[in-house]
């Protein structure tokens, strides 16, 4: 089984080696067809996508690359469904609301920007899943945890664990109310949408990119794989110093990768190119010594300045 394959599941170690793979498998596009979509989760990934291609395939008739909200408006247009997708009213009434909380004011309301802290939170919690009809079992669970010694939960938690998740419920009745203008809504009706009708509206959909994904996106994939035959590539770094062994941040999206148990075919290996070389330093002055030392090197060798890059963290203590 490989990426052209309906519903199939390719891990991919390499991302590089992908993307040659992909672009001899990509199917052709025939006249009168759906257009062969890639969906990708960043607008920066998206422009890869469409300069790789440009530059590889020429000309690439009936191909559309697409951020996964973007796919999402194109479903219920087809659909002809409202879609006014608002990320900025969520977090603006997030942040409105959580200043309602007197216990979230107390912890946030002191700092420049505090409550973004809070709304961020929320945006979080719903593009997790969470639904107005989850609100009261978490509410109860939470307002329980100061009688439960045993969890180790600090005395401040439940107050302000609880203020978020009204706040969470309170934007989504509001969204609700004013027509469904979050992405975790509009994902729910992309679902149903597919669920009703994705057999007879067959497309080629292939997913790219995505290493993880929140809840909702996640259940996105899912039901384009089950539903629309949608093709999916699914990261699995490897380790930078180790090759041969997977990053360790994986274990982080093992949640993601559960959801493809069983379907995954076989793994799109890379041919292990370079790994990182660990420099040990002294202090700062040290390090700087030392990087500087090798890009000297470098530069002797024959690279070209333009294609050597310096990654810190605080840009102005090394740019004197």
């Amino acid at each position: 089984m490989s990426v052209v394959s309906p519903g199939s599941v390719l891990p991919v170690h390499c991302a590089r080696t992908f993307e040659r793979y992909f672009l001899t498998q990509v199917p052709e596009w025939q006249l009168g067809e759906p257009p062969i979509q890639v969906v990708v989760p960043s607008e920066s990934l998206r422009r890869h996508w469409v300069g790789v291609l440009s530059r590889e395939r020429r000309a690439l008739l009936g191909v559309e690359v697409l951020t996964h909200p973007q796919w999402i408006r194109g479903i219920l247009r087809e659909a002809l469904l409202a879609c006014e997708l608002r990320p900025a009213w969520v977090e603006h009434r997030a942040q409105a609301l959580a200043a309602r909380e007197p216990v979230l004011m107390r912890a946030l309301g002191r700092y420049d920007d505090g409550l973004s802290l809070a709304s961020k939170a929320v945006v979080e919690l719903i593009e997790a899943g969470f639904e107005p009809a989850l609100a009261e079992p978490i509410l109860e669970a939470a307002q329980a945890w100061p009688r439960q010694p045993k969890l180790g939960v600090g005395g401040l938690v439940a107050p302000r664990v609880t203020a978020l998740i009204r706040v969470a419920k309170k934007v989504m009745e509001e969204a609700a109310e004013a027509g469904g203008v979050m992405p975790s809504m509009a994902i729910t009706k992309v679902i149903e949408i597919m669920k009703r009708e994705g057999a007879v509206s067959p497309r080629a959909v292939f997913f790219l990119g995505y290493a993880d994904a929140t809840g909702r996106v996640a259940d996105l994939i899912d039901a384009a794989r089950k539903h629309l035959d949608a093709r999916v590539a699914v990261e699995f770094p490897s380790s930078p110093t180790e090759p041969s062994q997977r990053d360790g941040g994986v274990a982080f999206a093992e949640d993601f990768h559960s959801r493809f148990a069983g379907c995954f075919s076989a793994p799109i290996e890379g041919d292990g190119g370079s790994t990182a070389a660990w420099l040990q330093a002294e202090d700062p002055w040290d390090e700087a010594r030392q990087v500087a030392a090798r890009i000297s090197t470098l530069i002797s060798g024959g690279i070209e300045p333009e294609r050597i890059g310096v990654v810190v963290r605080q840009a102005p203590a090394w740019s004197g």
